[in-house]
Parts: C-alpha cells; structure tokens; sequence
C-alpha cells in the first residue's frame, strides 16, 4: 500500500503535469473517431487470427495449415 508521503508527492506530480499540459484530460472530438476505427480494425484482426488459429476448415481453405498466432 501506498503511504501518505508518496500519495501527496504523486498528487502534487499530478497536478504539476496537468497544470504544464504534460498531462491533458480533454483531446479534440475529431481524434475519437480515429481511435474507436482503430480499435474496431484491431478487433476484427483479432477476431479473424483467432478464427484461423482455431478453425481447421478455414486453415486449409487460405493455405494455412496448422495456423497458430495466439498473440
């Protein structure tokens, strides 16, 4: 657990780096739909590698035989 000494000195970090924009907790709106894209194609790579790890028939219809990339 963390004792109070370290607590304060990371709150008093905390705001030193909001107050110098180290920190930011508001992003401009036009950055969230590139991130929830991202996110989305990163989920459907991760759906299709686990589906081809899985999946013997779709292994051997792409040519990937014994196809494992569990990541």
């Amino acid at each position: 657990m963390i004792d109070d000494k370290n607590l304060k000195e990371s709150e008093s970090r905390i705001k030193n780096y909001l107050n110098e924009g180290v920190v930011k907790t508001k992003q401009k709106s036009e950055f969230t739909d590139f991130f929830l894209a991202n996110a989305e194609k990163s989920l459907n790579s991760a759906n299709a590698l686990y589906d081809l790890s899985t999946n013997k028939d779709m292994q051997h219809k792409t040519g990937y035989i014994n196809f494992d990339r569990f990541l």
